[in-house]
């Protein structure tokens, strides 16, 4: 697993939830874009109890599936 940038954890904190969470979304995963970001929005959906909002869009088209979130 990559490093995981200090500012991610800037305002919430990086559980051992939010880590197995990463781990998760992360395997499989091609490239995540961009990490840090991706990771401060776990541990703030883990603080503030807030789900995440997952948005999917599938190309009929494309050979892989794109997640992104909002």
């Amino acid at each position: 697993m990559s490093e995981v940038s200090p500012a991610a954890a800037a305002n919430y904190p990086l559980t051992p939830s939010v880590m197995r969470a990463l781990e998760i979304t992360k395997r499989g995963c091609d490239e995540l874009l961009v990490e840090s970001e991706w990771l401060q929005k776990l541990a703030r959906s883990e603080a503030t109890g807030v789900p995440l909002r997952i948005k999917l869009g599938l190309d009929p088209t494309a050979p892989d599936i794109h997640l992104g979130h909002t």
